[in-house]
């Protein structure tokens, strides 16, 4: 009997232990949207699965689809976002709210190629030079490095104690000019990929503010994260008062 095999790139936005050394693994697919696979003995030390599955990894995955779940068979890591941003805690920690984010609002096998898109842009953004975080400094030896089990719990701890984003950076007013401070910019840099993540899965509704970081999906750079600023006050109000109306 022959199965019909599906390639796709995919962020693996998280995965839990399954029977003795398997796992199920949540994926963000560019071709089939989100979907929940089983990867047989991808936790043992000889799978060749192992290393493209791993949490927050960018991976080229091939699916079977299954009577229950997908079932995986191949897994190629691309990158692995976390292990790239280890320089930046701040970076990790802003990874972990959106990949939850992501995990909470996604229903369901739907194609949506613009939000994987978006989220795949902002991902590339926040690992450049021009994006405000500090990478490659020492801060992880100085703070100490996070590992994948600290970043998952994180995450939890996000989904269970906020209600609402909370993005609750110095107040700035919608008259003062740029440029901002580093805080600021991160602070800006979230702003900018939630509600582009809301404005795709349809949870905002458009508004002339928010213009031009939404109509141009794929754009980023500081000009962007600046007007976002402008409407800082705004833009945390839209987006929580989405997060509510989700009820999710």
């Amino acid at each position: 009997m022959s199965y019909h095999l599906y390639h796709t790139p995919a962020f693996v936005l998280g995965s839990a232990p399954r029977g003795e050394g398997s796992k199920l693994v949540s994926l963000f697919t560019r071709e089939l949207g989100f979907l929940t696979a089983i990867a047989q003995s991808a936790r043992e030390e000889r799978s060749k699965l192992r290393y493209g599955l791993q949490d927050f990894s960018y991976s080229d995955i091939t699916l079977v689809r299954g009577k229950e779940f997908w079932r995986l068979t191949r897994a190629e890591c691309v990158e692995n976002v976390f292990e790239e941003l280890q320089g930046s805690k701040e970076a990790v920690r802003m990874l972990g709210r959106i990949f939850s984010l992501l995990r909470r609002l996604l229903a369901g096998e739907e194609r949506n190629e613009p939000l994987f898109v978006a989220v795949l842009e902002g991902v590339q953004f926040i690992k450049s030079d021009y994006s405000p975080f500090v990478k490659g400094s020492g801060e992880s030896a100085s703070r100490g490095i996070l590992n994948p089990t600290d970043f998952v719990q994180e995450r939890s701890d996000w989904l269970q104690n906020r209600s609402a984003l909370d993005l609750s950076w110095p107040p700035v007013h919608q008259n003062e000019p740029p440029p901002f401070k580093k805080e600021e910019q991160i602070a800006g840099v979230e702003i900018v990929l939630v509600l582009r993540i809301l404005y795709f899965l349809g949870y905002l509704a458009p508004r002339n503010e928010f213009d031009p970081f939404l109509s141009h999906a794929n754009l980023w750079d500081e000009s962007v994260i600046s007007k976002a600023l402008l409407f800082r006050t705004l833009a945390v109000s839209e987006i929580n008062n989405s997060l509510k109306e989700s009820q999710l």
